[in-house]
């Protein structure tokens, strides 16, 4: 029911399976059938077709600290989207990261009269966002994530609705991002209880174009 599956899909692997589907639509998209590494993810992210200097945006699916800390350490030094999502039983939350991204960013700016007086505006710019900087303990690895389990084992440690909740905020963040709707948080928690919580901007660094989330929900160790 979480995902759009068929019988004659069983037993065979979820990614070649969607290729072999979009590609009857026409549409190219590779597949890779293997874990998550540092190595073949820098291969994935520079692959020798690809135009220089073009946007690349990532959607981090990932179930576990070990797929999120591949991203966080390989994701290429160019123009550069990552929309991490994340959930457990019933909420979870969406993280944006970016590099030199154009972005409008709705923030408190000193006046340029010099006077320091503080002014709220709509800023545009190439800029950068941490989003891991919220809850950088998702970079972690937790003891349950260290017991290998199956999905049959896990499946009842989520509800049916959180993945599709996820994956339409990952999606409403990246409909923002393309049209432009000014920034004022990095992200959100989310759940299917009905709640939907923000995760503000917290700092802005001018000089460097630099978008720092608040640091409300760091785990100290």
């Amino acid at each position: 029911m979480r995902q759009n599956f068929r019988q004659r899909d069983v037993g065979l692997n979820k990614a070649e399976v969607l290729v072999r589907r979009y590609r009857k639509d026409g549409v190219e998209v590779q597949s890779y059938s293997a874990m998550l590494t540092e190595e073949n993810f820098r291969a994935i992210m520079t692959p020798p077709d690809r135009e220089r200097n073009t946007g690349v945006v990532i959607f981090g699916c990932v179930d576990s600290a070990a797929g999120r800390r591949v991203i966080q350490s390989g994701y290429p030094n160019i123009q550069c989207l990552w929309i991490d999502g994340g959930n457990e039983m019933r909420g979870g939350q969406v993280l944006l990261s970016a590099r030199g991204w154009p972005f409008q960013v709705k923030a408190m700016k000193p006046h340029s009269s010099g006077s320091g007086e503080m002014v709220m505006g709509q800023h545009t710019g190439q800029w950068a966002i941490q989003g891991m900087k919220a809850m950088p303990q998702l970079l972690k690895t937790r003891p349950e994530e260290a017991e290998e389990q199956s999905c049959r084992e896990r499946i009842d440690l989520q509800t049916v609705a959180v993945n599709q909740l996820s994956a339409s905020c990952m999606l409403n963040i990246f409909t923002n991002v393309l049209n432009g709707v000014p920034m004022s948080n990095c992200g959100a928690f989310f759940s299917t209880l009905n709640t939907m919580t923000p995760i503000k901007v917290g700092e802005v660094k001018w000089a460097s174009m630099e978008v720092i989330p608040e640091q409300t929900y760091v785990l100290k160790d």
